[in-house]
């Protein structure tokens, strides 16, 4: 198997970002810790910097923006579209169900 390139890293970790918040803010749900999730935010603020160009081009850049600094991620789900919304759901969905067995 390949590795990711760091543009698909870069859209994995958005898009668990998301994922967490969504469980978190909206279910009142956690499958990680807060610490972990700050781990991940902190990685993913890195690669924002590091990688501009990458950052502005991933598939969750409108989201996320310039500003982000991993400080919450309350606002993320509700400025998603709402095609993007429901990928979130499902995702959200199955981890949780697996979670809980």
């Amino acid at each position: 198997m390949n590795a990711l390139s760091s543009q698909e890293y870069i859209n994995f970790l958005q898009r668990g970002i998301i994922v967490h918040s969504y469980l978190y803010y909206e279910l009142d749900s956690s499958i990680i810790s807060d610490q972990e999730f700050d781990k991940k935010s902190r990685e993913l603020v890195l690669l924002k910097n590091t990688y501009p160009d990458l950052w502005e081009a991933s598939e969750y850049y409108y989201i996320f923006g310039d500003e982000y600094s991993g400080a919450t991620g309350f606002h993320l789900y509700h400025g998603l579209a709402k095609t993007q919304q429901e990928k979130i759901r499902v995702i959200a969905d199955i981890l949780l169900n697996n979670y809980q067995k």
